[in-house]
């Protein structure tokens, strides 16, 4: 058997790639690049969202702090005027949803009236199927404005009778009047209970 071979896989000599004359570079592929970049966003969002729900913690025990001291400061009778007060406003707008002609006659009225006379007080009175009658004690500008106004009133096709009353000057000029208008039949129905 030839001496020189060798038995080992194992080298002798040093397998250096600088001492065989051979240039290593070191390169990034694209991938690793991406990688990296992928890594650095997700770990500075990760640090803003840490950061965020911090100051909004802290900015939530403030406002619960505040919150306590502003309760405290209340005493329960003002606590207990509020709650009438919320009663009261309750009631208030469960009679205007149950009124709804209200809103009919008050509209018939702004349509019917002339800009320069003013309604200083009205009174209805009918039900559904009866005579609906709306007195009106008002104040006009002047005798010409007052006219003016029944005029308006005889035109309106709603309106069935009308008679002016009371017709008086007041202390400044103005003339004070009492106007009775019959409506026709049907004109403000009331709304049904349920």
């Amino acid at each position: 058997m030839d001496e020189s071979f060798e038995k080992t896989f194992i080298p002798r000599k040093r397998m250096d790639p600088m001492s065989a004359g051979l240039k290593v570079e070191s390169t990034i592929s694209v991938f690793s690049a991406v990688a990296l970049l992928l890594f650095s966003l997700a770990f500075f969002a990760s640090a803003g969202i840490f950061v965020t729900g911090f100051f909004i913690e802290k900015k939530t025990d403030e406002l619960r702090l505040q919150t306590t001291k502003d309760t405290a400061v209340l005493d329960k009778s003002e606590i207990e005027k509020i709650v009438s007060l919320d009663k009261k406003v309750t009631a208030v707008g469960t009679i205007l949803n149950d009124h709804v002609s209200l809103s009919k006659i008050l509209g018939f009225l702004e349509s019917v009236t002339s800009a320069r006379v003013m309604i200083d007080d009205f009174n209805y009175i009918g039900e559904n199927g009866m005579t609906q009658t709306i007195t009106i004690n008002g104040t006009a500008k002047n005798y010409n404005t007052l006219a003016n106004q029944s005029k308006i009133f005889k035109e309106n096709t709603m309106i069935s009778k009308i008679a002016i009353s009371n017709i008086e000057p007041n202390d400044i000029g103005e003339i004070l009047f009492m106007a009775e208008l019959e409506i026709k039949n049907g004109v403000f129905a009331f709304k049904e209970k349920k």
